[in-house]
């Protein structure tokens, strides 16, 4: 809020009605965005590089993790996906090499999704692709400034803890 606005008082009619309304149709307002974005970016990825948003996701946790590897619990946990769906992206990008599964030495029942080079380099095609996709998408209808504020608007609102 800015210096010389205050929340409305509980049981005002703006607090119980207006305000809320409101905040109700810009939280709609950015999921309904986000949605649309996401769906235009991952439907870009998989027509130019033939994997989906979830699978670059997937890659993008593994080249940020130790030795580029991490436990598949874990993996799942990072991305909230159920072990079975972190299975099946696995599996798939195995498939094409992007990824490969490496058991623990010190303990048979902990598998690693890991990395290959052939995964890091379909990162690196995948980067430019978003960036103009996230242009086109979004950002032509922004000024720098208008993304700057919006962002820190959402800033002042994230969750934390």
């Amino acid at each position: 809020m800015s210096g010389d606005e205050t929340p409305a008082p509980p049981g005002s009619e703006m607090a119980s009605g207006g305000r809320t309304a409101l905040i109700r149709g810009l939280l709609a307002d950015m999921v309904t965005v986000g949605n649309q974005v996401l769906l235009r970016l991952g439907e870009r990825f998989t027509g130019e590089l033939g994997v989906s948003l979830a699978e670059l996701d997937l890659l993008s946790v593994l080249k940020d993790a130790p030795d580029r590897r991490m436990r598949m619990s874990e993996i799942g946990s990072r991305l909230t996906l159920s072990n079975a769906s972190i299975t099946r992206l696995v599996d798939g990008l195995e498939e094409r090499r992007y990824a490969r599964r490496v058991a623990s030495r010190g303990d048979r029942r902990v598998v690693y999704a890991q990395l290959t080079a052939e995964g890091l380099d379909l990162l690196d095609q995948a980067r430019p692709i978003a960036a103009g996709a996230l242009e086109e998408y979004l950002g032509q209808y922004l000024a720098t400034a208008e993304i700057e504020q919006l962002r820190s608007l959402l800033a002042k609102a994230t969750v934390r803890g």
